[in-house]
């Protein structure tokens, strides 16, 4: 999203906020379903990820009358934890809840379904039958959460029994296979075919549908290789998340690629891995500990023996998309 339309979705989602409610947001519980619930926070977070970071800007339709701004906005009413530009917590963010009861809607049975007031808490809310959404396969899951969140939205309206998916109908394009299925930040794909998936991992090593290919010694013949690979047709490169960890050293999707001795050098590879289309830096809350230390999340990324080499570090990181504040 550019920087015009994150300044207008934010605007409108405050203005949205403003309206009175009469319940503050708790989460809570249903009758058992952990893994359920689980799996609808994983959806409900990965959707606002999508949401901010200029996924529905790559090709996504919505209805005559809604705006790109508009409809992210207006979804992100009901996922975001805090209120624009505050801290506040987000009243209107829908408690998520699994339940062994059946779901029916005018009659019908369902697997989601969503309350704009929940009778139970006063919120928003969405809940599922955990035995119907755990046996659904995970692209079906992202519809299913996509569909609840837009008809709280107003974005797809229940007809009764009925259902519209008129955006939802678009969102598995956008879902890219890695360690767990979510959205990515990418062109949608509309027929992946039966194509397999490569990826680099430890080493860095050569990965085909989660099989070790071949080992390198450096991360630029590795890269070579994913892109010959993918040039004949063997695989397709899936982008997924990386960062800078222990060391420091280039993770890419939670698994060690390689050690550097300095920042700098290991900034430079998770700039060309990112190039590359082999991963997306994700950016972590960092700061300075016990050293002075400079932290990555939680992670201890580099030692200093001088206060002003640790802020020049995080700064660095900063600077490159590696770490906020």
């Amino acid at each position: 999203m550019n920087l015009f339309g994150k300044v207008l979705a934010a605007i409108l989602f405050s203005i949205l906020i403003c309206i009175p409610f009469k319940q503050a947001h708790a989460e809570k519980t249903g009758n058992g379903g952990d893994a359920c619930e689980d799996q609808m926070k994983h959806i409900r977070d990965n959707l606002g990820f999508w949401l901010t970071n200029g996924g529905p800007e790559r090709g996504l339709r919505v209805p005559p009358g809604v705006t790109l701004a508009g409809y992210e906005s207006s979804m992100l009413r009901y996922i975001s934890e805090n209120i624009p530009f505050t801290q506040r917590p987000n009243p209107y963010k829908a408690v998520l809840s699994c339940t062994s009861d059946r779901i029916f809607v005018d009659g019908v049975e369902k697997t989601c379904r969503n309350y704009d007031s929940d009778p139970r808490t006063g919120t928003p809310s969405i809940q599922c039958n955990f035995q119907r959404f755990n046996q659904t396969d995970s692209n079906r899951q992202y519809f299913l959460m996509h569909h609840e969140y837009a008809g709280l939205a107003q974005l797809e309206p229940n007809n009764g029994p009925e259902s519209l998916y008129i955006i939802s109908d678009q969102i598995t394009g956008y879902l890219r296979n890695e360690v767990v299925t979510q959205l990515a930040v990418v062109d949608p794909v509309h027929d992946r075919g039966s194509a397999s998936s490569c990826t680099l991992q430890n080493g860095p090593q050569v990965y085909l549908n989660g099989s070790d290919i071949e080992n390198y010694d450096d991360i630029k013949p590795a890269i070579d290789a994913l892109k010959q690979m993918e040039n004949a047709g063997v695989c397709t490169v899936i982008p997924v998340s990386c960062t800078i960890q222990n060391g420091p050293e280039v993770y890419v999707n939670g698994s060690d690629i390689e050690n550097y001795d300095d920042i700098g050098p290991a900034i430079g590879a998770l700039k060309e891995l990112e190039a590359a289309g082999v991963c997306i830096v994700t950016p972590a809350p960092c700061t300075i500990k016990n050293g002075p230390e400079v932290y990555v999340g939680d992670s201890d990324t580099e030692n200093y023996d001088d206060i002003s080499y640790a802020l020049g570090a995080l700064r660095q990181l900063q600077d490159a998309g590696v770490c906020r504040r």
